[in-house]
């Protein structure tokens, strides 16, 4: 695996040399914008050339991926891209940890239900007069796991099961 993060981290690397370093995407990102130690294009650019492998784990979970930084950024780096592959590469290599074991509870509830969070419970659904259960229907649930299993959801889930045991 250690030859994926080298090709991961090299590919960021090209992405980054492509950076002016203007400032464009640290303007409109939201992460960058709104939370006190949020993502910063510009900060993980430098990590990236400057080959600090901690910060850059570190921040590739920061970023919402909300590629607003793309369309204002005047060469197209297209950070969102990169960070997808790097978050991957890290999982993939069992350095995520902490922050794999605060995603699994979407990942196992998205491979159940076809949803990536869960409804709150039943009796706060009475109270607030919601529906008793808003489960997908059933066909749907078939359809979403099917297209889950075709893009190799299933696999992958299985894969990081056995890097972090269970």
């Amino acid at each position: 695996m250690k030859a994926k993060k080298s090709i991961v981290v090299e590919g960021l690397r090209k992405l980054a040399e492509k950076c002016l370093q203007c400032g464009k995407c640290s303007s409109i990102c939201p992460p960058t914008r709104f939370s006190e130690k949020g993502f910063n294009a510009r900060r993980f650019s430098l990590a990236v050339l400057r080959g600090e492998e901690k910060e850059l784990f570190h921040e590739a979970w920061s970023c919402f991926l909300c590629y607003d930084c793309v369309k204002l950024c005047p060469h197209r780096v297209n950070l969102p891209e990169a960070i997808i592959s790097l978050r991957r590469t890290i999982n993939l290599e069992g350095l995520a940890g902490e922050m794999f074991s605060s995603l699994k509870p979407f990942l196992e509830n998205i491979l159940e239900t076809g949803r990536v969070v869960s409804v709150a419970d039943a009796r706060l659904r009475r109270k607030l007069k919601l529906p008793e259960d808003p489960s997908l229907p059933e066909e749907t649930l078939r359809k979403v796991k099917v297209f889950m299993g075709e893009v190799g959801l299933f696999r992958e889930a299985e894969k990081l099961r056995e890097i972090y045991g269970g």
